[in-house]
């Protein structure tokens, strides 16, 4: 009879085989202390018109602000990113089906990397796809 903690092991090519990259820059970075411009996490506070910007938008009565947008991102950030990017590369982008907004970088990468890896296949080993 298996134990039902089993049931919760991450899948093979999720677990940590080595040391990763990641955890190598998070230790230097505690080492020499750099500034990150990657993690957000500024350590001073925004101008004065972004927090009166927030205070006016926090105590809003308008009750649509409030609610989730779509997933791949708001229709006038996609929008924005279309027209300038459009203009940039020569041709137009559909902001709704060649544009997804994402939570930075990494969430970008993981996205990128988890869409063309094969499904069933543990990329972690190394060799070819």
């Amino acid at each position: 009879m298996s134990d039902y903690r089993d049931k919760f092991v991450l899948p093979a090519r999720y677990q940590l085989r080595n040391k990763q990259l990641w955890i190598e820059y998070f230790e230097l970075a505690r080492k020499y202390k750099p500034i990150d411009l990657g993690i957000g996490s500024p350590d001073f506070l925004p101008p004065d018109f972004v927090l009166d910007a927030f205070k006016e938008a926090a105590s809003s009565t308008n009750n649509e602000i409030y609610q989730y947008t779509r997933g791949a991102g708001h229709p006038r950030l996609v929008a924005a990113l279309s027209k300038l990017h459009s203009t940039l590369i020569g041709r137009e982008i559909n902001p709704y089906t060649e544009i997804m907004a994402t939570l930075g970088a990494y969430h970008a990468l993981f996205l990128a990397i988890m869409a063309t890896m094969g499904a069933h296949r543990n990329h972690s080993q190394g060799g070819p796809p």
